[in-house]
């Protein structure tokens, strides 16, 4: 297997995100997990450096990245990690949670691998997404924390696309965490919908959440401008634009065919709640998508 340079950003992307955000009209392209993960730190090409507003997190020298001190925390993901430099603040991530992580990831030699300084940005990911061995140690982070971490080849996922054709690779990753953007609350009722709940003809159920001041409803050919969040029949979060911070805009016939009937039943300033069964959802959807019913809850800010 050989690695252009230019692939090197999402291959250390696949490294640090063990598995794809699902995929959705709503959602941003992630980039997927590539075949034969655990063969990529053995075949990565120098990266050229360049100065970068990004700083690297800190690092402690090379001395102890070939493997852990005794120092060290042994995680109860079967990671281990020691603390590099502390954060600030109570607040700590979870699953649903997003956040944005400066890295440098260095082959257990000690020779690296890549960074985000090179790069210039972090990675930006939800905490449930990154790679097993890594979540539950950002979960204990705070804000601007730094870690070193030591993942073991045993963690490394199975390729989703094939049998393994190189045998994984432990890797050793300092991370710090920029920034922690809450997710929105998850309803109570994610894993069915209550009684008080309505049901239109196609099996669609909804429950008006806030009624606002508009008027008309919109076209199925629509563009809306809305607030959205969606979540499994299990709980997970998939998708939300609240992440981003602002709202999103969509052509009613770009979603899912639930929430866009749903969508039509509103009016500007509504918040509603979608109760999508799996035939409205992403039955049709590639697979990153999530499988099974899902549950939306969405604010309509403006019709087009």
């Amino acid at each position: 297997m050989s690695v252009k340079r230019h692939d090197v950003r999402g291959l250390v992307i696949a490294l640090l995100v063990g598995v794809s955000s699902a995929c959705s009209p709503a959602s941003t392209d992630r980039t997927p997990l590539p075949r034969a993960i655990q063969a990529v730190a053995a075949n990565f090409p120098a990266v050229p450096g360049g100065q970068s507003s990004t700083p690297a997190p800190p690092t402690a020298g090379s001395g102890d990245v070939a493997a852990a001190p005794v120092d060290a925390r042994h995680e109860p993901c079967g990671s281990a990690s020691r603390l590099l430099s502390s954060g600030s603040g109570e607040q700590r991530a979870t699953d649903d949670d997003r956040v944005l992580l400066d890295y440098v990831t260095f082959a257990r030699s000690g020779r690296v691998l890549d960074s985000s300084a090179r790069h210039g940005e972090p990675i930006d990911e939800s905490v449930r997404n990154l790679a097993p061995g890594l979540g539950c140690v950002v979960k204990r982070m705070s804000v601007g924390e730094a870690r070193r971490v030591w993942l073991p080849a045993t963690l490394t996922p199975l390729d989703r696309e094939g049998p393994r054709t190189v045998a994984p690779v432990d890797l050793t990753i300092d991370v710090t965490l920029r920034k922690l953007i809450q997710a929105p609350q998850r309803p109570a009722e994610y894993a069915a919908p209550p009684r008080t709940a309505q049901r239109t003809a196609t099996g669609l159920y909804f429950k008006a959440l806030h009624r606002g001041t508009g008027q008309t409803h919109p076209a199925a050919n629509s563009r809306v401008t809305i607030y959205h969040s969606g979540w499994t029949d299990r709980g997970e979060l998939f998708e939300s634009s609240v992440f981003a911070g602002h709202p999103a805009s969509y052509l009613t016939y770009e979603l899912p065919r639930g929430l866009s009937e749903g969508i039509q039943l509103m009016r500007v300033g509504d918040k509603a709640r979608f109760w999508l069964p799996a035939r409205l959802a992403y039955a049709e959807a590639h697979r990153s998508a999530p499988k099974g019913p899902v549950v939306f809850d969405v604010e309509l800010l403006a019709i087009d």
